[in-house]
């Protein structure tokens, strides 16, 4: 007899959508993040749709930056 054993996953995926304030989409954005007691990073650009996803993160404590053409950057340290 032989039985599959599922570990505990050891990486996450960050998705989202980038929206202005009024709601609209916000296509070609740049989402950057770096975990913070690595350095290490990646970066991902929004779709037609603004989504997108950065699969293959290690556990930790994530700095977020959003930059898009004619919108102010955003930045949130806490994730």
């Amino acid at each position: 007899m032989s039985t599959a054993l599922q570990g505990q996953l050891t990486d996450a995926t960050l998705k989202g959508s980038v929206r202005d304030d009024s709601g609209g989409i916000v296509q070609g954005g740049l989402v950057k993040i770096m975990n913070r007691s690595t350095g290490q990073g990646r970066s991902a650009a929004t779709d037609g749709s603004g989504s997108f996803s950065m699969p293959g993160l290690a556990p930790g404590i994530y700095m977020l930056t959003v930059m898009a053409a004619g919108f102010k950057t955003h930045e949130d340290s806490s994730l």
